[in-house]
């Protein structure tokens, strides 16, 4: 296809109009509420019950999360393909039969799962992998709660798909965190303790309102659970095939550290670890807003072939959220280990080396800028979805050759270098293949007359 010729686009067609920097603010401040709201989600139950059921807790909510995407087969992602693509043709009326399919592939995937559950891969996973003394509360909780994750998933892209971009984020873990933040709060204020029974009710107890919220809003937009048994109802595990791959390598990315420790080392060595994950993870939080604000400058500029420009944006984005990022690392560095002993416990305060270590990772990842992203959005996403795999499976070896010796900071090393490795790659893919950079680069402050020069000749 060629390429859109700069001059042929109109103001009127400008990515940057008002509804969507104000539907972008506010899905900011969404987000960071929900950061915001996990954190203290996570000091509160710090304070709230034994290190050792922190540690459970943390666990069996990571492998809700991955259990939640196997159950629905990358079916998020492929709904938010087909349902974005029939309301760009003006097809709406028929989203409620591709959700349908969706919700029905869904539940067969869950069926699966919990029949294999019921035979004893619950025994397997928890009793002989992360040797947990499972019960049956554990196990059924455990059952429950990644049905839920997989519902409250393919909600929120059903609603990103539909345009509620607000709402999307709401269901995609938000709007379950606040919940949970609040009656937290309302324990912590009745009770200093609680038990962790307790503590794991409350959290399926959040997700179910939002699921059931969901819904209600999917059934008042598209009466989706009016449709019948289709033929696209298998087509679609054909096109989310590929996109459950890419979405287990990322989820792996995330957590699969937090199992390397609950496989080898004690449950109080995984609490410790789960919580200066949740802090590292807030360093990102720069590079998170500045991906979401480009994501749609980076495909406009593509397809208009504007080389200099997208190499300028990419640079300036990388730039302002490693500036801030930087800088919240220096004041962990300074203050890291007072504020862990403050908000979770002296017994926290030991890990503030491997958060050190957690941290490195990202500073790397943010100085490399919106790689990833980039090449997903401009025509790509194979390559990255390969380098993302790849990856991955570095981090897991390395973090398993390492953990013996050198226990939790071994992990986070072997995982801190595969980030850092896989970010390096995909910048030098992204020069090689795009003939832009992604680097934080401050020379690009300079006035774009003066720089255009160097700018171009960095970008060959």
């Amino acid at each position: 296809m060629a390429a859109v010729e700069p001059a042929n686009i109109t103001s009127k067609q400008a990515v940057w109009s008002k509804k969507p920097v104000r539907e972008t603010i506010s899905v900011f401040g969404i987000k960071i509420a929900a950061l915001v709201a996990g954190f203290l989600s996570i000091s509160l139950l710090a304070k709230m019950v034994p290190q050792q059921d922190l540690g459970l807790y943390l666990l069996i909510f990571s492998l809700s999360g991955f259990f939640g995407i196997c159950m629905q087969f990358g079916l998020g992602s492929a709904t938010l393909k087909l349902v974005a693509e029939m309301v760009a043709l003006g097809q709406k009326a028929n989203t409620g039969q591709t959700i349908a399919a969706a919700f029905r592939n869904m539940l067969i995937g869950f069926g699966i799962f919990a029949i294999l559950w019921l035979l004893g891969a619950d025994g397997l996973v928890l009793d002989r992998l992360f040797s947990v003394d499972s019960t049956m509360f554990i196990s059924a909780i455990l059952l429950i709660w990644s049905g839920l994750f997989a519902a409250q998933k393919l909600i929120s892209e059903s609603l990103r798909g539909l345009h509620m971009t607000r709402a999307a984020v709401l269901f995609d873990g938000a709007g379950s965190a606040l919940i949970l933040a609040v009656g937290l709060l309302a324990m912590f204020a009745l009770t200093q303790k609680i038990q962790l029974e307790t503590a794991l009710v409350l959290a399926v107890l959040a997700v179910v309102c939002m699921v059931v919220t969901g819904f209600y809003l999917l059934q008042k937009s598209t009466g989706f659970l009016s449709f019948g048994v289709k033929a696209q109802q298998y087509g679609m595990l054909v096109l989310a095939a590929p996109m459950f791959l890419t979405e287990i390598a990322i989820f792996m990315n995330n957590y699969a550290d937090l199992w390397v420790i609950a496989a080898f080392l004690p449950a109080q060595e995984v609490a410790s670890y789960g919580v200066v994950l949740r802090v590292a993870m807030l360093v990102m939080l720069p590079s998170i807003v500045v991906n979401a604000i480009i994501a749609p400058k980076i495909i406009h500029l593509n397809a208009t072939g504007n080389l200099s420009s997208l190499n300028r944006l990419l640079g300036l984005s990388a730039m302002f959220a490693f500036v801030p990022t930087l800088f919240m690392v220096i004041l962990l560095f300074l203050f890291g280990q007072l504020a862990l002993e403050i908000l979770f416990g002296t017994a926290y305060s030991k890990a503030f080396g491997v958060l050190m270590v957690l941290c490195a990772g990202r500073l790397i990842n943010v100085f490399t800028g919106s790689c990833g992203l980039c090449l997903l959005l401009c025509g790509q996403a194979k390559k990255m979805m390969v380098s993302t795999v790849i990856f991955s499976a570095i981090s897991l070896i390395l973090a398993l050759v390492l953990v013996n010796k050198y226990g939790a900071m071994g992990v986070a090393s072997g995982f801190a270098i595969g980030m850092a490795g896989q970010n390096i790659i995909q910048y030098l893919m992204v020069k090689k293949l795009l003939k832009v950079s992604s680097v934080a680069n401050i020379w690009l402050l300079i006035p774009q007359n003066f720089a255009s020069r160097k700018i171009v000749q960095g970008a060959k």
